[in-house]
This record gives structure tokens, sequence and C-alpha cells, in this order.
């Protein structure tokens, strides 16, 4: 029965990095151990278990938890934030109802803080990762996924929006830039040139950040401040150095 790791795969969530290690989960007698890339775990409470694909898996209530309870939060926001966007079936009260009402209360507490702040709005592991950063840089919580009228009659849809200051905060991933997608780079700078000056009839600042920014966390604190947001709490530097050291492979 695939579990952690693996079984967030298998549901089609984000998994960080190429993981070499294959998460398997045993029966309550089983050995939690790691041997030739396949790490058990001992099952000491009745799983959620589904067949996928002619698998078998945890449940994606379940696996979301096992990962909001045993990873680093970044890693527990951002596949609690996935699953809720993909499946409709799944929501917050479930995921809290999941962590609750586990017999075992290792890694409770940790949980909460990512069951707590999921969003099905984020809609991109960077809007998630930055939402993050941008919390435990001592910043306010955007809104996610605010829309604004354009004289064509359709909406222009911001990634971020913190009202109080009017600014607009643009997760951009390299894809946006660099043709993958279709389109060609200087399109794709044209389009964003021209949509940046239609939003400036809402916002007073309008900021733009990549991946490498979010998970390095002060070039992304540098440009909140410049488009005028404030810090309203001490940064949380343990978390931070974490995020860094998991995501970046190094530490302050």
């Amino acid at each position: 029965m695939f579990c952690y790791e693996s079984a967030v795969a298998l549901w089609g969530l984000p998994v960080f990095g190429d993981p070499i290690v294959v998460h398997l989960l045993g029966d309550a007698e089983a050995t939690s151990r790691l041997h030739d890339g396949i790490r058990t775990h001992s099952a000491r409470r009745r799983q959620d278990i589904v067949e996928l694909g002619g698998v078998r898996v945890t449940g994606k209530a379940a696996t979301v938890v096992d990962m909001a309870r045993s990873r680093h939060h970044v890693v527990g926001l951002t596949v609690a934030d996935a699953a809720l966007r993909r499946f409709v079936e799944v929501g917050i009260e479930d995921l809290a109802i999941e962590n609750a009402q586990r017999a075992s209360t290792r890694g409770r507490r940790h949980a909460r803080w990512p069951l707590e702040q999921a969003s099905a709005a984020a809609e991109t592991p960077l809007e998630s990762v930055s939402r993050a950063g941008i919390m435990w840089l001592g910043f306010r919580p955007p809104r996610l996924q605010v829309a604004f009228p354009t004289e064509f009659g359709s909406v222009d849809r911001v990634d971020m929006w913190w009202g109080k200051e009017s600014v607009v905060g643009e997760a951009d991933g390299d894809l946006k830039y660099d043709g993958t997608l279709g389109v060609k780079p200087a399109t794709a700078f044209r389009k964003e040139k021209e949509r940046d000056r239609r939003l400036q009839r809402h916002a007073s600042g309008i900021v733009h950040w990549g991946w490498r920014d979010a998970v390095e966390c002060w070039p992304l604190r540098d440009a909140l401040l410049n488009v005028g947001l404030s810090q309203v709490s001490p940064p949380d530097s343990a978390r931070i150095t974490g995020m860094r050291a998991l995501l970046l492979g190094r530490t302050e």
C-alpha cells in the first residue's frame, strides 16, 4: 500500500524534487525501516486505503494529513492547497477531522498550521510556497485570485491582492516566459506589460517574482517592501531556514 510521497505522486499532487525512496505501508506488526530504496511504515491505525489504477494507496485526505504531520510546513501547505483545488470532495473540514480523529497524537499539532492555512484558491505550487514565505517574512497574508474588471468587459485575475495597500502580487513561473506554453517570450512580456497597465487603474503597486525569489525569501521580502507593504511581525527565521535547506539544498 503506497503512502507519503509515493501516494502524493499517484494522486497527481506536487512532489518536491525527485524522491528516490518508495514509501509503503505495512501492517501493525511491521517495523518502520528503509531497505534498498523502500521505506516501510508501520500502520498503527486503520488506514483509509483505496484502489487507484490497480494499486492500493492511502486515501486523499489521509495522504494530505500524513504529509502535513510529518513534513516541513511548506510541503504540507503545498500538498494541502493542491488537494483542495484538485478534489472537490476534499474540504478543509475533512482534513481537520482526519487530523483530529487519529489515535496517534504524533504530528497532530505540527499539521495544524498547513491545514488551517490551506486554500483551493492557490493555483500553483509557486503560489503556495510564496504564500508560506510571505507569512513567515512577517507580512499580512494576501487575498488570492482577485478579479478586476477591464474596460473591455473582461477581468484581470491576480494571484495575490493586499487591499489595504492596493498592491498586486504575481507569482510568475519560468514556463510563462520560456516558450514552453506555446507563447513566444516577447509576446508573453508584452501581454504582461499591457495587463499591468490595466491593473494600475486599481493598484498603487504591482510586484512580480519567480520561484527562486520565493524560496530564497529575502529577495521576495525586498520586492514586497519596495511596493509599499510593511512587515507586521518579525520573520520566522527557523521556518525560512528550513524551507531554504529543503528547496535550495542549503542553509543561511
